[in-house]
Parts: structure tokens; sequence; C-alpha cells
């Protein structure tokens, strides 16, 4: 869906991030369902299940990524202009100190976004605190009025980092993440440059001349009339197809280089479009493009076509509306679409890239549902065969199977070794935790609010889960974080599970 420039905000900003919480939070959900008295006892597997995807999420995801991401420093900051990024002659323990990442003000405010939400735990938390010592009857009616309140806030909060997340996404904050997909799903053949475009194009101003010669023919340069999300845009896409071509490292590529470049982006007609591109922009008739040429010729090209195309559809619908059938017929000739999905009209593509999207979310939200019930039973009797308790089995397995694909697509992001992809992944990951503050957290207040006889119990997990995030929102503020910090990070996961057995085992805490 971030295939489509006009839902990307929403998508980016809103359902990403929703759809991340689903599989937790319907996990929480059904541990509170059930006979009143079992729910008590397998909510903790929707605890363990809160707790183990926050820490995880912000210990071994981000390590990972952090691990994957390393480069070289130099002058004491990371550097990512270097060819090989990352040296390979350093000892293990010269390189804790002497590689690193480089971390964007977008994720130190992401990391106090984060930080702040952890509030909410507080709000159920102290009160349950207090009430401790009495009856669980007692403390679950006293825990009522703190659990609306929770609640109220968790929602506030929600609302307000879906609001911020749209904002972000609108103001372009996420073309990043935008152009990443597109550059995924070209290279796996799913979809062609000019569909990835296609709305990009559309957006730019209409009325902005597309001439690139003056009243007397000579060549006049639009490199700075260029619309600047359009050209970012292309730019990114053909940035990595145009250094992989330039072999000889002269930073310029022929007429054949160019056509080869076109057929990995899916263009239809590469030989053809190529051809057309030489014979109006190779003004010096040398038969090569630099790259900055190279950006401009496509994105003249590529608007030319998409003007030519929007009038055509115009004309055809007055056609349409005159009866006159004959300049319609002809067009519909020109526009005959193959199966093959590449070869399709951009619009079209567009169209069965939406249709496909909201398939496989909604097929992917119903069976997230319909085996969260099954999977809280599982993890329940695992619980009691293997004599451990229900909060550490969920904390251990359930979010590598919840949170699969945000481990997966951090590390993917990051292995690409820039400053923007890393970022990207880091972002993710705050935001994931966040969600997890306010969406996941106040479905469980929700389950206390309305099930009769439930209580929050559980200090030494709220302990745990705030610690985490404290120490890693406060190193995700400095504008780099060392291979060092990466392995504090990770060690903070076995950490978190120590801590809750010693609070809970040694200091006596629920």
């Amino acid at each position: 869906m971030l295939l489509v420039p006009s839902m990307a905000g929403l998508v980016g900003g809103v359902v990403l991030p929703l759809l991340g919480a689903v599989p937790d939070g319907a996990i929480m959900l059904f541990s509170g369902m059930g006979p009143i008295e079992e729910a008590q006892e397998k909510l903790a597997v929707g605890v363990g299940a809160l707790a183990g995807s926050t820490i995880m999420l912000l210990t071994i995801a981000w390590s990972t990524c952090l691990f994957a991401g390393l480069v070289d420093y130099t002058n004491g900051a990371p550097d990512y202009l270097k060819k090989p990024k990352l040296g390979n002659k350093k000892s293990f323990m010269e390189s804790l100190t002497t590689s690193g990442i480089g971390v964007s003000p977008k994720v130190n405010h992401s990391a106090k976004v984060m930080m702040i939400t952890t509030v909410s735990y507080l709000i159920i938390q102290v009160p349950a605190e207090i009430f401790n010592g009495r009856t669980h009857e007692q403390i679950s009616k006293l825990e009522k009025a703190w659990a609306i309140s929770a609640f109220v806030v968790c929602l506030i909060g929600f609302v307000t980092y879906m609001y911020l997340q749209f904002q972000e996404s609108n103001d372009g904050e996420d073309l990043d993440k935008e152009i990443l997909a597109m550059q995924k799903q070209i290279s796996q053949r799913k979809i062609s440059i000019r569909a990835c475009i296609y709305d990009w194009f559309k957006t730019v101003d209409r009325t902005h001349s597309i001439s690139t010669r003056d009243a007397n023919g000579n060549y006049m340069s639009i490199t700075a009339q260029l619309d600047s999300s359009a050209s970012r845009v292309l730019r990114a896409l053909l940035k990595t197809p145009f250094d992989k071509h330039d072999v000889n490292k002269d930073k310029f590529l022929d007429q054949g280089e160019i056509q080869t470049i076109f057929v990995e982006l899916g263009e239809r007609d590469s030989n053809k479009f190529t051809k057309q591109m030489f014979e109006k922009y190779d003004l010096n008739q040398d038969g090569k493009f630099s790259f900055e040429e190279f950006v401009e010729a496509a994105y003249n090209m590529y608007r030319e076509d998409f003007q030519q195309h929007l009038q055509r559809s115009v004309r055809i619908e007055v056609n349409d509306n005159d009866n006159d059938n004959e300049e319609v017929e002809n067009e519909e000739e020109e526009e005959e679409i193959p199966e093959d999905l590449l070869d399709l009209e951009p619009e079209e593509q567009q169209k069965i890239i939406k249709t496909r999207a909201f398939m496989m979310l909604f097929i992917g939200t119903a069976l997230v549902v319909l085996f969260s019930d099954p999977l809280v039973d599982v993890l329940k009797e695992m619980s009691n065969r293997v004599n451990i308790p229900s909060f550490y089995v969920s904390f251990i397995f359930v979010p590598f199977a919840s949170n699969a694909s945000e481990l997966i697509a951090s590390r993917y992001y990051a292995m690409k070794k820039t400053q923007k992809t890393i970022n990207v992944s880091l972002a993710a990951l705050t935001g994931a935790a966040s969600m997890n503050n306010t969406f996941c957290l106040a479905i469980f207040m929700a389950i206390i609010i309305f099930r009769k006889g439930l209580a929050w119990q559980y200090t030494a997990e709220t302990a745990s889960i705030m610690l985490v995030q404290i120490c890693v929102g406060i190193l995700a503020l400095k504008n780099k974080m060392s291979y060092l910090d990466g392995v504090i990070i990770l060690a903070l996961y076995p950490f978190s599970i120590a801590f809750v057995a010693i609070l809970e085992n040694v200091v006596g805490l629920d």
C-alpha cells in the first residue's frame, strides 16, 4: 500500500502501526476471556505477550538492526561514504567504540514519545501497589476507577500518536519508507517504475512547462524546476541501478546500459523509450548520460507521457459523452491491456495493488483473530506441563510470532547500511513500543473494567517494561550509537527476565 502515494500517508502513519499491534492486542484480549476463575491466571499470558513484545523489539530487534547497519567511525562520527563501510581488520574490543550508526532527530523524537507513553503504566500501577495486601476482590473493586483513568489516558495517547504519525507521513517524513517499498517491489518484478511514480507525476502542477528547448531550439535546463517529491522518488529509484551498471566508474552510461536499466525497472517498451530519450535529451550527441542528465531526461519523458495519457483520457471521456465512437475505438485499440501486471497501464497496476493489499490485510487480520484464542490456551497448557509460570512462557514465545514482520523488516532495511534506512527501522521499533503503551495497554484496562473480579497485579512486570524502555530511550536520544551500545541493549533482554524473577521470588513483589 506504500506504493500508492495518495494512500501512503494514511497507511504509513495509521494502518501499519495499528495492524502491527493487532496480534499482541488480540492475544491480550483473549487472555482475559473465559470463566472468571480462570481469567486472572490466563491474564498472565497477555501480560507476558505485552512485556515480551515490547522488550524483544527494543532489545533483540534493536541490537540486530544496529549490528546489521554498523559502519566505521571517521573523526568520531559514522562514515556512510566510506567503502567498504565496515572494515574487517579491527579486533572485537576495538570495534566496540570505533563503529556504530547515526541516529536521526526523528528517532530522537520517537524515543521521547515512547518514554512519555510509559506514564500510562503508572496510573494503574501506583494505586495497585497502594492497595497491595488486601483481598483479591477488594483490590479488583478499588482498581476500577484507576483502570478507567488509565484507559482514557491510553486512548488519548493512542489517538494523539496516530495523529502525529499521520501528520509526519503527510509532511513527507515517511517518503523513505515508500521509496524502500518501491525498490523492493520493483526488484521482485511485482510492479514497474512507471506505476510507482504515476501518482507522483499526477500531483505535479500541470501548468508547469515541460519544454526543454527555447524558442530558437536551444536546450534549456529545467532541473531547478523539477517537482521536488516526484524528482526525489525518481532519483532514488534510478540511483542504485545506475551505479550498478556503471562498471568502469566513469559516471556515464551509454544507450545500451540505460535500456538494460529500464528493462530491470519493468518499462514495457524499453527499446523505444530509451531511443526516444536519447533523441530528445542527448544534446551533445555523445551517446551517454551522466546521472543528473539521466534523472532529468527520465523525469521529462515520464512527465510528457503522463500528461499525454491524462489529456487522452479527457478526450475519450468527452467523445463518449458526444457518442463519437470512432476516436474512442482508435484509443481503445492503443490501450489493449495484456494479462501481465507489468504490461498494464499505471493506473491499472495501482488498482490491482490496492485490491491485493486490502485482501491481504483482511485475510491476515482475520487469521490473527481466529488463532489468538487457541494460542492463549496452548501457552497456558504449555506452562502447566513444563511447570513454568505463564508469564515467562508467553514472554519468550509470543513476540517472535506476533512481531516477526517487524523483526525481519527492520533487519532488512538496516542491512542497506545507510543512515536513512537504519533510522526507518529504529523509528518503527520505538513506534511499536509506543503502540503497546497505548493501544495494547488500553485493551488490558478495558478487560479489568468490564470483567468483574479481575485485577492488575503485575508490579515486577511493569517495572521491567518501563526500565527497558527508559534505558533504550535514553540511548536513542544520542546522535550516534556505537557497537558497544548495541551489546548493552542486547544484554537487556536476558536481564529483563532475570529482573522480573528476582523481584517476584526474592523481593516478593507480585
